[in-house]
């Protein structure tokens, strides 16, 4: 086996949650009267930790509002994210095959502990994780090293141990800062050009295709 550690990002790799997250964000650019930007532009924040998302859009808001911001769209997302999420073709049989090799999974994500806690119950997915790690839990969130640092520590391991699983370039600029390897999904919300040029170590195409890459065939 190639990796014994498994890490993934959550949106966009494991769940699709694009649709609540662009309400959310919708709502709260609405009661600032900031214009929602395009989708492409929109799509390659997703993923940074949440007030980073705000500052690219509300460039004059100062800390203060950046914070209100957040808050009403936490708000906002719960009310809207119910039965609006969907996992990812093959991201079930894939967690299951991983853990029956004896890998160790976690996830490393800029969303906050207690709406992932939530989404992965909903999806039958809290249990097959032995970590998380959340924004609620570093100072420094993506693309900063410290999340995979966390884990690393969690399992006692090495770099070499460990593959960084994301669909966006923040989460290849962290594994690399980690000098732990990557493998990019290109089904979710960055494009396969922008994720290739951030040089992963791997690319798939399907979640499927990922026990392949752990060397189980």
């Amino acid at each position: 086996m190639r990796y014994r550690i498994g890490v993934f990002d959550f949106d966009g790799t494991l769940v699709d949650t694009c649709g609540p997250i662009a309400l959310a964000v919708r709502g709260v650019l609405e009661a600032w009267d900031i214009e929602m930007p395009p989708e492409t532009e929109f799509l390659h924040t997703v993923g940074l930790p949440l007030d980073e998302l705000f500052r690219r859009f509300a460039t004059t808001a100062d800390d203060r509002q950046i914070e209100r911001m957040c808050e009403l769209y936490r708000e906002r997302f719960r009310k809207v994210v119910r039965g609006r999420t969907r996992m990812y073709d093959g991201v079930a049989e894939t967690v299951t095959r991983l853990r029956g090799a004896g890998v160790r999974l976690a996830i490393a994500t800029s969303r906050g502990m207690p709406s992932l806690v939530q989404i992965l119950e909903d999806h039958g997915l809290c249990d097959a994780f032995d970590f998380l790690v959340s924004h609620n839990c570093v100072e420094r969130g993506k693309p900063h090293p410290e999340m995979l640092e966390r884990v690393l520590g969690h399992f006692d391991s090495g770099p070499a141990d460990a593959l960084m699983v994301g669909d966006t370039t923040f989460d290849m600029t962290m594994g690399r800062a980690a000098r732990i390897d990557t493998c990019a999904v290109t089904y979710g919300l960055h494009a396969a050009e922008d994720l290739r040029r951030e040089r992963p170590t791997h690319t798939v195409d399907r979640a499927s295709d990922l026990p392949a890459v752990f060397g189980l065939g």
